[in-house]
């Protein structure tokens, strides 16, 4: 991007983030017959938008060197990207998504708790999950799906029906 044209982007976000204490300062004004123009108007630069410093690829977890700003980076890092990001690309909350924890027809541990029992077997997951989300598992036992809750990386559990 040209210094131009990103200096034209910049005075355009400026001034479209008028502060509300201006405009009422400015109908205020006009109200008391005075001219408009006489009042005082501050305007406050929008905050710079997250951008991708390269290419990542869809599902990639972001760490903070993937972002323009490391610290907003440190906050978002450990997040997945729902889709691939060109180099300078913006990010937006609808490109992220939490980490996944289990991929499919990965083996993972089923465990069932009630009270202090506890039961475990293995299983394959038939699907993607992560932190709390209820995937079918079949089994690997008794050859049965049942309906789990990732609880962990390689792990999940299922409820009393």
């Amino acid at each position: 991007m040209t210094s131009m044209r990103r200096r034209a982007i910049v005075t355009a976000a400026a001034m479209l983030a008028v502060t509300v204490l201006g405009i009422v300062g400015a109908l205020h004004a006009a109200a008391q017959g005075g001219a408009v123009g006489s009042a005082v108007v501050e305007a406050v630069p929008s905050q710079a938008a997250l951008r991708a410093i390269r290419a990542l690829p869809r599902g990639h977890v972001l760490t903070p060197s993937d972002l323009n700003d490391p610290a907003a980076g440190g906050r978002l890092a450990g997040l997945r990207l729902t889709r691939a990001l060109r180099a300078g690309a913006r990010v937006n909350a609808a490109d992220l998504a939490p980490p996944r924890l289990i991929q499919r027809n990965a083996r993972v541990m089923i465990t069932f708790t009630h009270g202090t029992m506890t039961l475990s077997d293995r299983g394959r997951a038939l699907a993607d999950a992560a932190l709390g989300e209820t995937i079918p598992v079949l089994n690997l036992s008794s050859r049965r799906t049942v309906e789990a809750v990732a609880i962990g990386p390689g792990r999940v559990s299922v409820g009393v029906e």
